[in-house]
């Protein structure tokens, strides 16, 4: 058996290759970071809504879309959806909302697909806003809102 050491081999071999490994690499690193960069709407500045909590909207109580920061131990409703591929009761929640006060179909299956992001789009150019499909604080301000409790009719 024989090992080949640097010194068999012919000058430049091995650079050569573990160069072209290396722009492989780099390449295929830039590749995969604008993907999961450009995965993120830029309209989606914040934290990614993770949790319901109970705010008041007009004066009214309702449970809306927040965010928990288990940094500081606040909930904070200043956050965003968008559109995946991930079922979220949060999603769902926010589609109850959407499909008791807006004419636009949407499923309440806690999926942020194309229905969805239509609805929010509606919301969003009814109430004068970026028709983008990202809920932020923008569109959870504007939006109507179904009274709770849930047999209360109507939307604030």
């Amino acid at each position: 058996m024989h090992v080949t050491s640097r010194i068999d081999r012919p000058a430049g071999v091995g650079s050569r290759a573990v160069r072209r490994v290396g722009v492989a690499s780099a390449t295929l690193g830039l590749v995969l970071a604008s993907v999961v960069v450009t995965a993120v709407p830029a309209s989606a500045a914040y934290s990614r809504c993770d949790r319901l909590s109970t705010v008041s909207i007009r004066g009214q109580w309702v449970d809306a879309p927040a965010f928990y920061n288990p940094n500081t131990g606040a909930t904070t409703t200043t956050c965003s959806l968008w559109q995946t591929t991930r079922y979220s009761h949060v999603v769902q929640e926010l589609q109850f909302h959407l499909a008791n006060c807006y004419p636009a179909p949407v499923a309440q299956d806690g999926y942020y697909g194309p229905q969805t992001v239509a609805a929010v789009k509606a919301v969003q150019r009814e109430h004068g806003l970026d028709p983008d499909g990202v809920y932020g604080p923008k569109t959870r301000d504007a939006m109507r809102w179904k009274k709770q409790p849930v047999h209360i009719p109507g939307c604030i």
